[in-house]
């Protein structure tokens, strides 16, 4: 429920398909293990957070069967955790914030990503085990941890909009077969 603008508590409606927090919320409080705020809710498939968050905190939607989470372009800070193990989840939107350590790890139904310019950083293992096809990285990215892509079960695209070899890839747990695309055009096959 909320008051005052904050999340405060949870309530138990295993039935509701989909979640829209009004936005007048300003703050979303999740737990640090398996998210108390939804997991009764047995058939949720579609979460709608408000437009003014700033931030989704470490494993706040871990663990849930949901399918559509729409992300607000007010998010700067994807929380450790968040998302990992929602083997249902095929559509985030577009990242507008800095993601986390495990942040989408093992999403298993999450093909496309696109993270915005504005982002600095993606944590460690952020997509681990996922089974991405494509994802677009922005020329503002500095950081991007160490295995960051480990465990994908299929070749796929990854989009640099930066010049060729500004990012060191090689340690992000790229498969034999991936493809680094640069801005300016040039394509790499990773592995070969």
């Amino acid at each position: 429920y909320v008051e005052d603008g904050e999340q405060k508590g949870t309530v138990s409606l295993p039935n509701i398909g989909t979640i829209i927090y009004p936005n007048t919320v300003e703050k979303i409080i999740g737990t640090t293990h398996l998210n108390d705020s939804f997991h009764n809710f047995k058939k949720l498939k579609k979460v709608v957070l408000p437009e003014n968050i700033t931030e989704i905190p470490n494993s706040f939607f871990a663990n849930l069967c949901v399918e559509e989470v729409k992300i607000p372009s007010s998010v700067k800070k994807i929380g450790s955790d968040a998302f990992q193990f929602c083997n249902k989840l095929r559509t985030i939107g577009s990242i507008s914030g800095d993601i986390g350590e495990n942040a989408f790890a093992s999403c298993d139904n999450l093909k496309k990503v696109e993270i915005m310019e504005g982002v600095t950083s993606i944590g460690s293992r952020a997509f681990a085990g996922s089974r991405l096809t494509e994802i677009s990285i922005p020329s503002t990215v500095t950081e991007v941890e160490s295995y960051v892509f480990l465990e994908e079960d299929e070749n796929f695209i990854i989009k640099i909009n930066q010049p060729k070899g500004s990012l060191d890839y090689s340690d992000w747990g790229l498969r034999t077969g991936d493809k680094i695309i640069w801005n300016d055009g040039t394509t790499e096959t990773y592995g070969e």
